[in-house]
């Protein structure tokens, strides 16, 4: 049963993202038992090198350095895409293959990738090779954000790998199962129940976080942050508490 649009409170959102991921927990716990025989359930799709690129004198790095971003794998069970990867197994053709189509709550439409893809590398992970012939295929990227409610600006930085994208393709690979986990059907009925009950609670579009704060969450959070920056005042950091940055952005969204 979902939830009634004017009972959404967010304690208990809280309360149902906090039982949605204790299910998930005791899913991702279920034993798992052999199978008399292995089985196909569905493909895994990898992102690799071509033939021509592992070719070069330096195929051999451009590889190491695909590896370190397409870690994990990506499955499909729909045959009609592995028909369509096997005519043209071109990265670059395949990518529009897993593009989903979404419509969000307020009427717009919204484009998710969903397949194979190349990922980045942190500097933390970047600064982790030590191969100058492997570090050389990836760019230094920098963005800038800033922060909502602090006002502070935030860079980021990421290392891309520029490598040509001709030069990648999309292997196929059955997926073989050995080994099948259980299944709890109540466990699996209370799952879908929560999740259709938060429904209500999430915007329909993919990166953009969860439910907004209603009138009176925002003005709880106010409360918070003006009883902060009276303790600041307090203390001779600030002359007015409405001074504080974090005050006055939350004052004026309520």
């Amino acid at each position: 049963m979902k939830e009634d649009p004017k009972e959404l409170t967010w304690k208990k959102y809280v309360q149902l993202e906090k039982r949605r991921n204790e299910l998930w927990e005791t899913q991702r716990n279920l034993p798992y038992r052999p199978l008399k025989e292995p089985i196909q359930d569905g493909w895994n799709l990898s992102v690799e090198l071509s033939e021509e690129a592992l070719r070069r004198d330096d195929g051999e790095f451009m590889a190491k350095a695909l590896a370190l971003v397409t870690k994990g794998k990506c499955v499909t069970k729909d045959s009609k895409k592995i028909s369509l990867i096997r005519k043209n197994t071109k990265f670059v053709d395949v990518r529009p293959i897993f593009i989903n189509i979404h419509e969000s709550y307020d009427g717009k439409i919204y484009k998710v990738y969903v397949g194979p893809e190349i990922q980045s590398l942190t500097e933390k992970e970047f600064n982790k090779i030590d191969n100058p012939r492997i570090s050389k295929w990836f760019s230094r990227c920098e963005t800038t954000r800033v922060i909502k409610w602090s006002g502070q600006t935030v860079t980021d930085v990421k290392y891309q790998l520029n490598i040509r994208e001709h030069y990648f393709v999309v292997k196929v690979k059955k997926r073989i199962l050995t080994k099948v986990q259980d299944i709890n059907p109540s466990l699996e009925k209370e799952l879908a129940e929560v999740q259709d009950r938060l429904k209500p609670y999430y915007r329909a579009y993919p990166g953009k976080g969860h439910w907004r704060y209603d009138m009176r969450d925002q003005a709880k959070v106010f409360r918070k942050h003006i009883k902060n920056a009276l303790q600041k005042v307090k203390k001779g950091e600030l002359e007015n508490a409405l001074d504080d940055h974090k005050t006055a952005r939350r004052r004026k969204s309520l």
